[in-house]
């Protein structure tokens, strides 16, 4: 039976000085690599009944193959979450633990949450497929009449992948590809002569994704104790149709009311960062992780630099967790983790949308949308914890469960802009089991059924716009359910 604690007993041996740097080590390592991110993409593809390329071993395409079948299993349609836009948990097995895993790692996966983790994990590949149902709802009152609208698009694959292999005894190596997004909405102007929740007379919607790779190395520095370092390389895609009444709050104003400002397609960004981890066992029953990733800094959607501050930048936001995990049998684990995502320091999410009170958006000391201190979405830093359960039933099965909890980052004088991003859930359940085939831990199937409970916000319309003020004349509104299912294979 698999053990539900991360660490083993046994001392960490010294590391062979040959293997620190041998190529020939290192090639090996990497073919390895390609073979199972084959494998990955193969049972994407499966998943979705598209037919794997079939490819010889020494192919270089490998690698491109894999992404490729990663993109082609749905990371081109917009994904929602469930912290603001970052993902409750990556991979079927962390979504079961509501994300609860940096001090209990379960898969390949880790390095999206803890880098350290890694170190703690056996040879294996793991692939996973979310269908995502968000539905959300939001009324207004622009122009001084009341609407409501139903936002359509409501089914969104969500793939994640993760390998990880030991490069000798100390060092694991690795890769943890997973999607946030979160900001997305399509709101249908399906009768003639009606108009959209901001007074267009065309569909109103944004859809944004973000795609991150994890390259990882992990090492253990002592018996107990486990480091972790990854690159986050982002790659992120945007598109805005039916804003075209927001033309008057820019610089250029009204004359070409689209362009860098809406309709203008999709627009891609990419960009930098990094993440470092640590796990260490306290005794025989605690463990304890944490992990720190800096922002990354993506580079500016060109198309849209009228609609986001600092000409079109969206950089992928600071955020930390701390985590402990308690082994109360030999075969249940509780977990428990907190987790900080600083949406304040991007200013694109983080500044103020419009004034409420008066005929002056920009009252407050806002700035043109696409400057510096242009208008945004208000969000603030968001606090969310986590609590999770693991119960290794026996040879064959293994239990999963977690409830999480966090103040959503939308405040109620700031729900105008969120029409277009109601990312106002706070609490979050999740159930999933893993069933090993003949009781071996050769393979493995994981399924999760996650729900977001549902949570509104309610405020005012801006005055400027054709709002009461004290009147509550916007409303969002959201729940979502996930399904999850996930394969792992070790080798």
């Amino acid at each position: 039976m698999k053990k539900v604690f991360p660490f083993e007993t046994a001392d960490a041996p010294p590391i062979p000085p040959k293997l620190m740097l041998n190529p020939l080590l290192l090639s090996r390592h990497v073919l390895k690599f390609l073979t199972h991110m084959t494998i990955v993409a193969k049972t994407l593809r499966e998943l979705q009944g598209v037919q794997p390329v079939r490819m010889g071993k020494m192919n270089r395409a490998w690698l491109c193959s894999a992404l490729c079948a990663f993109s082609a299993a749905g990371f081109a349609p917009v994904i929602h979450a469930t912290n603001g836009y970052f993902q409750i948990g990556y991979g079927a097995k962390s979504r079961a633990m509501v994300g609860a895993t940096t001090a209990l790692p379960q898969d390949s996966l880790a390095a999206a949450m803890n880098p350290a983790g890694m170190g703690l994990i056996k040879q294996q590949a793991d692939a996973s497929l979310a269908l995502f149902s968000p539905i959300r709802s939001a009324s207004s009152a622009f122009g001084g009449t009341e609407r409501a609208s139903e936002s359509d698009n409501n089914l969104f694959p969500i793939p994640n992948v993760g390998y990880v292999d030991r490069f000798n005894d100390r060092v694991n190596i690795g890769i943890s590809i997973y999607a946030n997004g979160g900001m997305n909405t399509t709101y249908k102007t399906d009768t003639a002569g009606e108009l959209s929740l901001f007074g267009a007379d065309t569909d109103l919607g944004i859809n944004m994704s973000q795609l991150i790779f994890a390259p990882t190395v992990s090492f253990r520095a002592a018996p107990d104790h486990v480091f972790g370092v990854s690159l986050l390389a982002g790659y992120q895609q945007f598109k805005a149709y039916g804003l075209k009444n927001f033309c008057g709050l820019r610089a250029s104003g009204c004359a070409d009311p689209y362009t860098k400002l809406t309709d203008q397609g999709t627009d891609t960004a990419h960009g930098f960062g990094g993440r470092i981890g640590w796990m260490g066992r306290i005794n025989t029953r605690w463990s304890m992780g944490a992990a720190y990733s800096t922002k990354i800094y993506m580079t500016e959607f060109d198309k849209y630099k009228d609609l986001f501050a600092e000409q079109g930048d969206f950089d992928v936001p600071e955020n930390y967790s701390v985590g402990v995990a308690l082994r109360a049998r030999h075969n249940v684990t509780f977990a428990f983790d907190v987790q900080r995502i600083l949406y304040n320091d991007v200013k694109s999410i983080a500044n103020p949308g419009p004034s409420l009170v008066g005929m002056n958006p920009f009252a407050d000391g806002q700035g043109l949308m696409g400057s510096a201190t242009g208008l945004g979405f208000g969000w603030q830093d968001m606090t969310v914890y986590k609590l999770a359960m693991v119960y290794e039933k026996n040879a064959f099965w293994t239990w999963r469960a977690g409830v999480s909890h966090g103040k959503q980052p939308i405040l109620e004088d700031e729900a105008t802009f969120n029409i277009i991003a109601p990312a106002v859930i706070e609490t979050n359940v999740a159930m999933g089991f893993s069933y090993r085939p003949g009781g071996n831990n050769r393979s493995e199937w994981s399924v999760t059924y996650h729900r977001a409970m549902q949570n509104e916000v309610k405020g005012d319309f801006p005055q400027a716009f054709g709002g009461t003020p004290g009147a509550e004349e916007v409303e969002l509104k959201m729940y979502e359910n996930i399904l999850d299912i996930g394969y792992t294979l070790r080798y």
